[in-house]
């Protein structure tokens, strides 16, 4: 395996097109005004965020679908070379089951940065392990605190920036894991 790196920034710019998955619990439908308001404040910033069908849960269960399925979606924004970055907005207890389905030779094929939180750890950690490919630890939907939009200088929209940090496990077991955290360029402080 070779460890693959981003660059030491990745900065979504106006224009760019973002993922939007739950690989774990699904959202709770009456959610659906709150994620409508998350991506209208993305496109507020220039950003285009495409929702994955894999985004809410199915018949008052806790699956946005199958294990397959929600992997099936993931792989799809990696596979599109227009989505530059998948933001999960799930947690729970769902995401391991995403794991015998994916193919880690897709993900390495076409690298991009995929945050996620909670247990989406578990994802991360997979696909670290099995690519190289760093991940983020991060719930875009903190966002949603944040409602004025960042000043952007002359140019239009936000500019979303992800510098490096490292993150080293006590446990022998776990390896010494690259993890990116989202930053406000203007103030260089922690979203």
């Amino acid at each position: 395996m070779n460890k693959q790196r981003f660059p030491d920034e990745f900065r979504l710019k106006p224009g760019d097109r973002v993922g939007l998955i739950a690989c774990s619990n699904g959202l709770s439908p009456d959610r659906q005004g709150e994620i409508q308001a998350l991506v209208s404040l993305l496109r507020e910033w220039g950003l285009e965020p495409v929702c994955s069908p894999c985004l809410y849960a199915r018949e008052g269960g806790a699956f946005s679908g199958s294990g397959k399925e929600r992997a099936q979606a993931l792989l799809d924004f990696y596979r599109d070379d227009a989505i530059l970055g998948i933001f999960d907005l799930s947690g729970g207890d769902l995401a391991n089951q995403v794991l015998p389905f994916l193919d880690y030779g897709v993900l390495a094929r076409h690298p991009k940065p995929f945050f996620g939180y909670s247990d989406l750890t578990a994802l991360l950690n997979g696909i670290y392990a099995q690519t190289g490919l760093p991940g983020g630890l991060y719930q875009i939907r903190n966002l949603l605190g944040r409602r004025e939009k960042p000043s952007a200088g002359p140019s239009s929209g936000a500019s979303l920036t992800v510098r490096e940090t490292c993150w080293t496990s006590p446990f022998p077991f776990c390896r010494e894991t690259p993890w990116r955290a989202l930053w406000q360029e203007e103030t260089s402080a922690a979203f």
